[in-house]
């Protein structure tokens, strides 16, 4: 009863300081339209390039890569949701249409961090322990089953906290059904994810910066140097362009709960800050168009509608 108070307080409160003029209105609603075609458009591309280009993405890296696309696709279907209802408001009321959209972007958005974990410690262990990630390598059978294990477990982590949530509301409250930020997302599941995010990104880039230093002092690994630096590289930059993105929406999270007094004063700024990290889903593909001359290459060709055989492997050269 205590947590249902605290939360109706601070939804009142988010409602009360967050009330935006038309302009600033407009404004978020053309923010999110932007970011949410870049999404669908980037990630389309991303899914289209390599199936088209099957036979010179190959490895777990670019397997990885294309389900952390589908992934951003499924975030990109909640921000239509949430398009949606800035549009037409009277659907911020709506429970069971406020469960499907929040739980597409908590879905996506864990997904997304459990995706990056798993390319970290793929990286790690193919250079550590070459020999038995090469065996492994070739067991597809075992990489999907990894890959689905992890959708199962964002699924999970994702829509129980929501559902449970969304059950516990009562549809008899007199300040009626809010859709905002925060509201259907337990309290203590967001500053669980505010905490654990900061962590696994400094797991990840540890293991990365790992991976780097041993194939610069590992003679054995210089053969294949450049082609492992490349993927490490891109990898760092992934963890990097994540971290930059969704920086804002953790920092404003914690500093809400250090500082309960005026907790009001960050509920409009995490409402903006969420966008920038929504913007991480739309501006992946073009990273791997800056950090990789086979995206570069696969992606232009993909955009001119330049034929290209699937096997022709010299034009993709690393």
């Amino acid at each position: 009863m205590n947590n249902t108070t605290e939360s109706s307080r601070n939804v009142l409160s988010e409602q009360h300081f967050c009330s935006l003029n038309s302009k600033q209105r407009y404004l978020k609603i053309t923010a999110l339209a932007i970011v949410t075609l870049t999404t669908y458009f980037g990630n389309s591309l991303i899914l289209y390039t390599l199936q088209k280009y099957s036979s010179n993405f190959k490895g777990t890296l670019y397997m990885i890569i294309s389900n952390l696309a589908v992934a951003d696709l499924l975030l990109a279907f909640g921000l239509t949701f949430q398009l949606a209802e800035y549009v037409f408001p009277n659907l911020e009321s709506d429970k069971y249409f406020c469960v499907i959209k929040t739980c597409c972007i908590a879905v996506s958005i864990t997904c997304s961090s459990d995706m990056l974990s798993y390319m970290s410690i793929d990286r790690f262990c193919a250079i550590m322990f070459p020999m038995r990630h090469f065996l492994n390598a070739h067991k597809k059978k075992s990489k999907r089953c990894i890959l689905a294990v992890t959708w199962l477990v964002s699924l999970l982590i994702g829509v129980i906290p929501i559902i449970v949530s969304a059950v516990n509301i009562s549809d008899d409250s007199p300040r009626g059904f809010s859709c905002k930020y925060g509201y259907m997302i337990p309290y203590k599941a967001s500053m669980f994810a505010a905490i654990f995010l900061p962590i696994e990104f400094g797991f990840n880039v540890c293991l990365c910066l790992i991976v780097m230093w041993r194939v610069l002092t590992n003679n054995a690994a210089r053969n294949n140097y450049r082609k492992s630096m490349i993927k490490c590289l891109l990898t760092l930059q992934i963890y990097i362009l994540f971290a930059v993105c969704w920086s804002p929406y953790v920092v404003t999270t914690v500093l809400m709960e250090m500082n309960k007094e005026g907790i009001n004063d960050y509920f409009c700024f995490r409402e903006f800050a969420v966008l920038v990290g929504f913007m991480n889903s739309g501006m992946n593909w073009i990273l791997y168009s800056l950090a990789n001359r086979k995206f570069r290459k696969s992606f232009k060709n993909v955009l001119s509608c330049t034929s290209v055989k699937n096997n022709d492997n010299t034009m993709f050269r690393l």
